[in-house]
């Protein structure tokens, strides 16, 4: 069994909480030692000792962990290898072309670049691969009805892409893809949301002026495993589109906000 020394480090200057790399770590350390059912995890003490952070942060990738069926916490006796329970992650995760024909509307898509690329910088850092590594690019635009309403860039890892239809990937949408194979679907997404100035080539390829107000959602994907298999950004037309998302009170991440 690996020993807690030899634990990948956590970074503080990533993007990603503590948590979330902590998280991680444990996933793959319960998956790598092959931990079943009623297997010990590392305990907080454990933890505190091997990382230096605080336990407020252990007890947020412990609830995460728990949230996911990964684990289960005992009082007074530590915490253990959970049973996964079944869930629907289908209505959690539909797809923008499901959520549209639900309205009524044709959603289509159109490629407009595919092809082998290299990672740009946040991507790779997203996708935990090396800075020069290269993957899938494939570069959309979304259509409702026949009219763009958004621009969708995604980059897959060799190993992902390889294991997709390269004609579907080029009109279908991508989540539904992702979804088809067990090692590919998709569990959880990790969003950042922003607003940002048209390039003269996305102004050009949505038809509008390029001081037009778009809404720029990026982020990664991840599978059941808690391996990131996707990253994608899609560039919204503000006046096109309205992003709503639903929180219930028992989720344990609302997100957060970042000032610039």
């Amino acid at each position: 069994m690996t020993e807690l020394s030899k634990l990948p480090d956590l970074n503080s200057g990533d993007f990603k909480p503590l948590y979330v790399q902590l998280c991680e770590v444990l996933t793959a350390y319960i998956r790598e030692n092959g931990l079943v059912e009623g297997d010990s995890v590392p305990s907080e003490n454990e933890l505190i000792k091997r990382y230096s952070i605080s336990r407020t942060t252990i007890r947020q990738a412990y609830q995460h962990l728990e949230s996911q069926d990964v684990i289960r916490r005992i009082r007074g006796k530590g915490s253990f290898v959970a049973s996964p329970k079944r869930r629907d992650w289908v209505r959690q995760f539909q797809s923008i072309e499901k959520m549209l024909a639900e309205q009524g509307v044709k959603a289509t898509n159109r490629v407009l670049e595919m092809g082998e690329d290299y990672l740009p910088v946040d991507c790779a850092r997203d996708l935990k691969l090396a800075p020069g590594t290269t993957g899938l690019m494939i570069k959309r635009l979304k259509l409702a009805d026949g009219k763009p309403y958004a621009l969708e860039e995604r980059y897959l890892p060799h190993e992902v892409a390889d294991q997709l239809d390269k004609e579907l990937l080029k009109t279908c949408s991508l989540n539904d893809l992702m979804d088809s194979k067990r090692e590919t679907k998709v569990i959880e997404m990790n969003y950042r949301i922003g607003t940002f100035p048209l390039t003269k080539k996305e102004a050009q390829s949505l038809n509008v002026d390029m001081g037009s107000l778009v809404i720029r959602r990026s982020g990664v994907y991840f599978n059941a495993e808690y391996k990131p298999v996707m990253w994608g950004r899609l560039t919204f037309l503000a006046d096109r589109v309205e992003l709503t998302y639903s929180f219930h009170r028992d989720d344990k991440n609302w997100g957060g906000i970042t000032l610039g």
